[in-house]
């Protein structure tokens, strides 16, 4: 928002209160990134305010952050952030206002406030006053705080927690998923004739080294046509934010009969889960497994960071008896070994309906051939790095394994 706009606008609001109330929000800090942070939104838009919600929010960065609504008045929201650059807690700063109302009238008042203590620990508060227009509450955790009024019912705020401490990404995606958590036809019940939860919506996410007006993230829908969700829309804006961090999920294998050892080669992840294609899983970066039966499994990897995450499958065939190798059966030869790109693969048996794939020191399949036919295969290395490779065929209840040297 433009500063100085939104300057005149507030010293306007602190002589002229605002009629229309702000409706549901959540403030919340993180002790472990120094983050702050805050989400809202409201039957409130940028026709009647500049800037729609995005007037309650007040982060404070390393410090904390101040959601003033209900009758919202600038000078009250301006001497919240006062005393909270002077020090004082959130119930501190919330005991002030109530005492100090610009209209002597704190019941018409709303607030939610989260900070960091001197040590670093979070806290948080509330405030509701008893002549907000109802249904008003207010939710107090031990980091966050999450309140609104002219709302449905208890059950707007109860699922905005749920899905706030459900997320398991960082404070921008929890921020993110309260909002969701809102998103019902009337949340806000001034919005319900036109079937959506409001009008406008923001979530904004200070980090420590950032400085005051100038967020990590600050992404706001001021206005939206007629029966068009600003929370969805909310909901672009961010994703398409967060898309460059998007992890990229990758793995490599080795296997050993029926035992295989993976290897989590994702890049920009945090954490991994796999599932082995036999019903288990894991979420340790390099597991070992062992299948109980011979087989081709889809093994899949998903790399997470934050709310976001990737998959990526593969094919992976396990034996329970030893490979036969081509000295001892006599069924499989490959020529010339080692070769250039081409090599002639000649079996002793006709190869009819047989599987022909090629592995990489990585475990990773480069070619797959199916459906073979006659006694003799051509196989094209082509652009493949120079290197060691393992050349399998599987023909109904016989496997066989053949390493190859490209040259």
């Amino acid at each position: 928002m433009n500063q100085f706009l939104f300057t005149i606008v507030a010293m306007c609001l602190s002589i002229v209160p605002l009629t229309g109330q702000d409706t549901f929000s959540i403030v919340a800090v993180d002790s472990v990134t120094g983050e702050v942070g805050s989400a809202g939104a409201s039957c409130l838009d940028n026709s009647q305010i500049a800037g729609g919600v995005l007037i309650i929010s007040d982060p404070h960065p390393g410090r904390g952050v101040i959601h003033t609504q209900a009758y919202w008045l600038a000078a009250n929201q301006n001497n919240a952030s006062t005393r909270m650059d002077l020090g004082d807690s959130p119930e501190q700063i919330i005991y002030w206002l109530t005492w100090n109302d610009v209209q002597s009238n704190p019941t018409r008042r709303q607030y939610g406030i989260a900070d960091f203590d001197s040590s670093g620990s979070p806290r948080a508060d509330a405030y509701t006053g008893i002549n907000c227009d109802d249904y008003k509450n207010h939710i107090i955790g031990p980091y966050y705080a999450i309140q609104g009024n002219i709302l449905l019912g208890q059950e707007i705020l109860d699922s905005m927690e749920s899905r706030f401490l459900d997320e398991p990404g960082g404070l921008a995606c929890k921020l993110m998923a309260a909002l969701q958590g809102a998103n019902v036809a009337g949340a806000d019940t001034r919005c319900l004739s036109e079937g959506v939860s409001s009008l406008s919506s923001f979530v904004r996410v200070a980090r420590p080294e950032d400085t005051t007006g100038t967020f990590y993230m600050d992404l706001a829908v001021v206005e939206t046509p007629f029966g068009v969700e600003p929370i969805d829309s909310l909901q672009t804006l961010f994703d398409n934010f967060m898309a460059p961090l998007t992890p990229t999920a990758d793995f490599t294998h080795v296997e050993s009969l029926l035992s295989v050892d993976f290897s989590d080669a994702s890049a920009g992840a945090t954490s991994v889960s796999w599932n082995f294609g036999d019903g288990s899983g894991d979420t340790t970066s390099n597991p070992q497994h062992s299948y109980a039966s011979e087989g081709t499994y889809n093994v899949c990897l998903t790399a997470y960071y934050e709310c976001l995450s990737e998959t990526y499958c593969d094919s992976i065939t396990v034996i329970a008896t030893g490979v036969k190798e081509h000295a001892e059966s006599q069924q499989l030869s490959v020529y010339p070994n080692p070769g250039g790109a081409t090599f002639t693969v000649t079996s002793g048996e006709a190869l009819q309906g047989a599987v022909l794939t090629v592995l990489n020191e990585g475990g990773r399949e480069v070619i797959h051939m199916s459906n073979l036919s006659g006694n003799t295969v051509t196989l094209n290395l082509k652009g493949l790095p120079k290197g060691l490779y393992l050349l399998r065929i599987s023909a109904e209840a016989e496997f066989y394994a053949v390493p190859i040297i490209l040259e």
